[in-house]
């Protein structure tokens, strides 16, 4: 999910519901394949959640968020 809010954040806001689910649609997927049970892929989002908070509160996660929205901006 770090990975779904970080592409969610970067490009435009009509594409965040679209990734998000899909994200969420992953982590759903390792329990049908039996890989996590239910409660693994609960914890992982609420640890996701934490990571990319503090994530954002980087300098150096910033700077290179920024330089990365720009390009994206630039090309859409």
């Amino acid at each position: 999910m770090v990975v779904a809010y970080t592409i969610a954040d970067l490009l435009p806001s009509q594409y965040r519901t679209q990734i998000l689910a899909r994200g969420m649609d992953y982590g759903d997927s390792r329990v049908i394949c039996g890989a996590h049970w239910r409660s693994d892929i609960q914890a992982g989002r609420i640890m996701a959640n934490a990571a990319y908070s503090t994530l954002k509160t980087n300098d150096s996660f910033n700077n290179e968020f920024n330089r990365m929205k720009q390009q994206i901006d630039a090309l859409i």
